[in-house]
This record gives structure tokens, sequence and C-alpha cells, in this order.
């Protein structure tokens, strides 16, 4: 048995041959089986068989053995075509199994190629990131850009994080120049120093990051491209780190495409960024005095606690959605900005400029708009519950909707009539201290009767009156 099964196993099966031989063999003794028992039927008992058949009788015995036989071939036959078949799909599938192995083998090796060419790649670009001409250093952060993108293509996130963990740490290795206190502090505290080294130092460093200026917005634009990407493809986005990028001397982000960039407590103190997108970048905690931002777009962009004070622009700037809560932007230019639903809630406004602003349902609670400006602006439905309009000019806007629920308007600027089309649906209760009238009012009652036929109010609610109050 182990012999035939070695000649099995030798040959992937039965040899043909030996199936050969051996089905005539059986066919011919299946024949002569069929014939012997004919002739044992027809036999007489007692008598030999064959010694008593007659002619027809041998005949019938040799047709029907001969139709015998054709069956037993035909069956034969059959079952040669199956195993046939069968060997057929075998070398098929061997032959299938052998080109896929063999393609796949061809893959692994392009894939191979093409990592090793990334590879080479990324260290040409290290080179020419820390080339002394800027116009190289541009093309290295271009080449780098498209690497990731590449790393992508072939699934491999965790290379392209080093590519974009690259571009991060070329920002934070930026030396800033030593400001003048420091240049001091440092000579009172090391007799040694060279004060004219120190400044020769701080001097190079200025200039450094003054021809740097196009490198510097290249790389933030490539980060901002490439979160954008995560973001429309509904993907994790890739880490990116700005914590000691300086956006210093000379950088120029007027246009620039910063959208969904971690920018969070990141100094850009008088920074031009006109007409940049900012779509939703983190700006939490940011300081941006003196900072451009007219024509801006900072849909979406998280503003909470930021510094936007003293003469920051945002004339015409888009803050859709934006969340600007507890941020300070007192005194900041916001004239004809677009601050639809955005969250003002405990926002620092004094003395802010809001002229034809679009406050559209935004969440102004809490905030503070002492003595700011929004003649023309649009307030319908905007929600001022407890908020601060203390000598707050609002003579021309548009409060149609909007929430004053214990808002503090003393002194404030109201429109000089109290018509449906510019008070429509507005709640003055307790808190609201001033309101424009024509006539001198001297008593409670006056006010009240005053504020219904203004109001077109059966019952006006509780209020703080102060017997002071001067018509606007």
């Amino acid at each position: 048995m182990r012999r035939w099964q070695e000649i099995k196993d030798q040959h992937g099966g039965w040899p043909l041959p030996l199936l050969i031989f051996t089905g005539i063999g059986l066919t011919i003794a299946g024949g002569a089986t069929v014939a012997y028992l004919q002739a044992e039927v027809l036999t007489a008992p007692g008598e030999s068989v064959w010694s008593t058949l007659t002619s027809a009788q041998l005949l019938e015995i040799v047709r029907t053995s001969t139709f015998a036989l054709g069956a037993i071939g035909g069956v034969a036959a059959l079952l040669m075509a199956y195993r046939r078949q069968k060997l057929n799909h075998a070398t098929h599938q061997h032959e299938l199994a052998k080109h896929n192995a063999t393609h796949q083998l061809e893959i692994e090796k392009q894939l191979a190629a093409r990592v090793a060419g990334l590879h080479d790649r990324y260290t040409k670009s290290v080179e020419q990131l820390a080339n002394d001409r800027a116009s190289i250093r541009l093309g290295a952060v271009h080449a780098i850009e498209a690497l990731a993108a590449d790393w992508l293509a072939i699934d491999n996130h965790r290379q392209r994080q080093v590519c974009v963990n690259l571009l991060c740490s070329y920002l934070g290795s930026l030396d800033e120049p030593r400001s003048e206190s420091s240049i001091q502090n440092i000579l009172e505290e090391d007799e040694g120093a060279d004060e004219a080294e120190l400044r020769a130092e701080s001097k190079a460093a200025a200039e450094r990051l003054w021809e740097d200026r196009s490198v510097r917005r290249a790389i933030l634009e490539a980060l901002s491209d490439t979160l954008v990407a995560d973001y429309q493809a509904n993907r994790d986005p890739v880490g990116v780190d700005l914590r000691k990028a300086t956006f210093k001397f000379g950088l120029d982000l007027r246009n620039a495409r910063l959208a969904r960039l971690p920018l969070s407590h990141a100094r850009l103190t008088g920074q031009t960024l006109d007409g940049a997108d900012l779509t939703g970048a983190n700006l939490q905690s940011a300081i941006l005095v003196r900072a451009n931002l007219n024509e801006a777009n900072l849909t979406d962009a998280d503003l909470s606690d930021a510094h936007l004070y003293v003469h920051t622009y945002l004339e015409g700037a888009k803050l859709v959605r934006a969340n600007l809560r507890g941020a300070h932007l007192e005194g900041a230019h916001l004239d004809s900005a677009d601050l639809t639903d955005a969250n003002l809630h405990s926002a620092h406004l004094e003395e802010a400029h809001l002229e034809n602003a679009i406050l559209d349902g935004a969440d102004c609670r809490r905030a503070i708009l002492d003595g700011a400006d929004c003649r023309r602006a649009i307030l319908d439905g905007a929600d001022l519950t407890n908020a601060r309009l203390v000598r707050t000019q609002l003579s021309t806007a548009k409060l149609a909707g909007a929430i004053l629920i214990n808002a503090d308007l003393t002194d404030a600027k109201l429109p000089s009539t109290f018509k449906p089309a510019s008070l429509k649906g507005a709640i003055l209760t307790r808190g609201c201290q001033t309101m424009n009238r024509p006539k001198q009012i001297a008593t409670p009652d006056e006010w009240r009767t005053e504020a219904r036929r203004q109001f077109g109010r059966k019952r006006i609610p509780d209020f703080t009156w102060t017997p002071d109050v001067r018509a606007l």
C-alpha cells in the first residue's frame, strides 16, 4: 500500500497507463462474467454450461454482453473525462497560483523600489531645507509636501507624519533676535558677555527670519492644505505642532491659506492677515493685538479667550459661527464684519467698532459692549441676555427679535422711534434702564404710559427706572 501511495503522490494521482490497462482488464472480466451468468440462466439444471445452448441463444448472449461492455466502456469514458477535467482544473489552479505569486512578488518589488525612492527624496529634501539659499529651501518645502502626499497614496501614515514633523520642526528651529532688554539682562548677569557679539547674533537672526519669510509662509500653507485634505476626506488629521513657531519679522500672511491650523496661544501681534483663510483654525488664547484681519475668513474658527484689542482690524471679516467666547475685543474694528450665529458669550467689546456689522442670531449673553458703536448693525435675533450696553450707540441698529432680558442699557442711544421695523419682538425686562422718548418723563407712571404707547403692549414687565434719564 505504501508503494501505491508513493506512486499516486509522485504523479499527482494514479498514472494514466495504469488506469487504462486496469479499465480494459475490468471491462473484459465484466463482459465474461455477464456472458457466463446468461449461459448459466439459459442452461437446463444438471446440464453443463454452454452444452445445450442454441445458436440463437449464443447470439443473444453475445449481443447482451456487447451492450454490457459498451455500458461499462461508457462509464469508464465518463470517469476518464471527469479525471481529465479535474486534472486540467488542478493544473489551471496551480498556474493561476503561480501567476498570482509572481505578480505579488513583482508588486512587492515595485513597492520596495518606490519606498526606497521616497526615502531618497526625503533625504534630498532635508539637505535642501538646510541650504543657505531661500529659493532652494522653498523648493524643498514643496517637495516635502508632495512627498507626504505620496506616502499617503501608499497608505503609509507614519512616514507622512514624519514629513509633517519636519516642516513643523523647521518653523520651531528659527532663532528669534534678542530684544534690547534681553541683551541688557545678559550683560548684567554675565560680565564676560560681549555686547557687540550679542548684537551681531541678534541682527543675523533677524536677517535670517526676513530672508526666510516666503519659506515660512509656504510651510504654513502646506500644513493647512494637508489638514484641509484630511478634513474633506473625513480621516484622522495629521499632528501639527506649531507651539514653537515664530510669526515675526516680515512674515506677510495676506491672503494666505491657514485653514484649520492649530494656532492656539500663537503670538501674532501686529501680523498682517488681510484676506487670509482661517476657516476652522484654532486661535484659542492667541495674541492678535494690532493685527490686521480685514476681509479674513474666520468661519468656524475658535477665538475663545483670544486677545484682539488695541487697534485690531477685522473690518469686513467673515466670522460666521466663530467661537469668540470670552475674547478680548476692546476697541477692535469690526465694521461690516459678518458675525452671524457667532458665540460672543462673555466677550469684551468695550468701545468696539461694530458699524454695519451683522450679528444675526449671535449669542451675546453677558457680553460687555459698553461704549460700543453699533450704528446700522444688524442684531436681528441676537441674544443679549444679561449683556452690558452702557452708553452703547444703537440709534440706527436693527434689533428685530433681539432678546434683551436683564440687559443693562444705561445711557444707551436707542433708535429715536420704537417702531416694529426696528424693535419688533425685542424683549426688555428687568435691568433695561433707558429708553428714548419724545418728552420729559419724571415719574415711573409716566414711563409706563410712554412705554405702552411706543411698544404697543398692554403690560410692561418689571424694570429699573432712573429719574434723571435724558432724552436722546
